[in-house]
């Protein structure tokens, strides 16, 4: 049974399995199908994989010089990730409500980028980056100023989230403990 515990692999094949669900996941979010069963599934798939890829990053950059605490600080962002994913999977919260956890999500990945520096591909880390600045323009927008002038930016979201999924799982193609 243990050799069926995914949360028993190594840290590698964690991260790529991770990034692979990350991205099929967010592919079926993104069709928006509707097919019950299957979008709560994907929900949930998508909450447990982007979690486990925030929670999987400290490994992949410590060895770039990063600070101890963040290796606490990724078990932090992935926790509140997880719960906001889960809340919004779960009808409990709606998607609107859920904005300020990505807010702080796209704030956290662009100092992460920073960090990734030669770890990530950087066309991915630029995709990623990129997403990230246009979620957090766009959402700071909305939160301060209660406008919708910029919402073309929307589109920031499939560079973000596509971004991030395949440059870790680039990243973990590449790792060596």
């Amino acid at each position: 049974m243990k050799k069926f515990n995914i949360f028993l692999l190594d840290i590698k094949t964690q991260g790529k399995l991770s990034a692979v669900t990350y991205i099929v996941a967010l592919t079926f979010d993104m069709l928006e199908l509707d097919i019950q069963s299957l979008v709560f599934l994907m929900g949930f798939l998508l909450a447990v994989s982007m979690s486990n890829l925030i929670l999987l990053s400290y490994p992949l950059i410590q060895k770039k010089g990063v600070p101890q605490n963040w290796k606490t600080g990724t078990a932090m962002v992935a926790t509140t990730m997880l719960i906001a994913n889960l809340l919004e999977t779960s009808g409990a919260m709606p998607g609107d409500d859920i904005a300020i956890f990505y807010l702080f999500f796209c704030i956290i990945t662009m100092s992460y980028l920073t960090a990734a520096d030669g770890v990530i591909p950087n066309v991915w880390r630029y995709i990623t980056g990129i997403g990230a600045f246009g979620m957090t323009v766009i959402l700071f927008e909305s939160f301060l100023f209660s406008t919708e002038t910029l919402d073309f930016l929307w589109i920031s979201y499939l560079p973000l989230t596509y971004g991030f999924g395949i440059g870790n799982y680039l990243a973990w193609n590449k790792y060596e403990e």
